[in-house]
């Protein structure tokens, strides 16, 4: 029997590691088995990424939330075009690999970041997001995980005002058509409640 694929999605600061590890342990509690993957763009890559964010920094590329100004924006815009597919590519990987795996093995599946975070890509054609996005299988259920935008960047301040503001609209379309269930976390306890009780 196949465990459920949870999924909690969101903004950086919105604190979706902070509440799946909790999560994570409420679960355990109730004899359940629990495997957490991170399934976004920025860390536990199968594939060589960083190898691919070295070139890209050495190209005058720098992270997607910091905006681009000079000469280098049209290169920029090309080389993130020509990334995306790559990271789509090791995404669907794990999820082949562990998260498919590991449903089989345990009871719920939790994972930080999802295949949304495709959707999240800047200066990538919005046609190509969705198709790398098509490819993904829907978890069981979807928790968006939220706050201000103001809350956000106090939280983390590296990341601009204005591409949270981009990816909290690219969010607000998106909510609907995969019916995510919106939790705003100002108290990990109370949110990890909700879930429970969700779930």
């Amino acid at each position: 029997m196949m465990g459920k694929l949870i999924s909690f999605i969101g903004m950086d600061g919105a604190g979706k590691t902070s509440l799946v590890n909790l999560l994570k342990k409420e679960l355990e509690k109730k004899n359940y088995s629990v495997k957490i993957v991170y399934a976004g763009r920025g860390k536990s890559n199968i594939l060589p990424i960083q190898l691919f964010g070295k070139i890209y920094r050495k190209s005058g590329g720098s992270e997607s939330n910091v905006p681009i100004i000079g000469k280098n924006f049209e290169r920029i815009n090309m080389i993130h075009t020509v990334a995306a597919p790559i990271f789509a590519f090791d995404m669907f990987l794990r999820y082949l690999f562990i998260i498919l795996p590991s449903q089989l093995k345990n009871n719920f599946v939790l994972t930080d970041r999802y295949s949304t975070d495709i959707l999240l890509m800047n200066k990538v054609p919005g046609l190509l997001k969705q198709l790398l996005y098509s490819f993904f299988p829907k978890p069981n259920k979807v928790f968006y995980i939220y706050n201000t935008i103001k809350i956000l960047h106090k939280r983390k301040p590296n990341h601009s005002i204005k591409d949270l503001k981009r990816q909290e609209k690219i969010f607000k379309k998106l909510l609907p058509k995969i019916n995510a269930e919106k939790i705003k976390n100002d108290s990990l306890s109370k949110s990890v409640s909700k879930i429970l009780r969700a779930i």
